[in-house]
């Protein structure tokens, strides 16, 4: 997991630190998108996680807007920085369900604090 992690974190960071340097996006034609189509189904067995990454790397982040570029000025439903990155890597790996008080009081009230300061930052009563 550690090894692994590591090659997701490099791929992070490289792609933060060239993204301005590189094209803003690129889109597939229809016919070569064809590739991505598995007729034949799901595999059977599972492959390592590192043969994922490179496919992913090699065919699938280029071929996309990067909405977290610098030249980018369309639509951003999002913001793309290293740190909100990471922040969703937290949040997605420890899983914590603020739905209820009892399984998320801790984070609950840190939601609670945050809503409170961006409240006072809009001059809201």
């Amino acid at each position: 997991m550690r090894s692994f992690g590591y090659e997701v974190i490099d791929l992070l960071i490289d792609h933060f630190e060239k993204i301005g340097d590189q094209p803003v996006g690129a889109k597939l034609e229809a016919k070569d998108a064809a590739r991505f189509v598995l007729e034949e189904g799901p595999p059977e067995q599972g492959c390592d996680p590192s043969e994922l990454l490179t496919y992913l790397k090699r065919d699938v982040f280029p071929n996309n807007l990067h909405l977290d570029h610098p030249r980018f000025f369309a639509f951003v439903p999002s913001p793309g920085n290293f740190v909100s990155t990471m922040a969703d890597v937290l949040a997605s790996g420890f899983n914590v369900f603020v739905g209820t008080w009892l399984s998320g009081s801790a984070a609950a009230s840190m939601e609670l604090l945050v809503i409170e300061w961006l409240r006072r930052f809009c001059g809201m009563p």
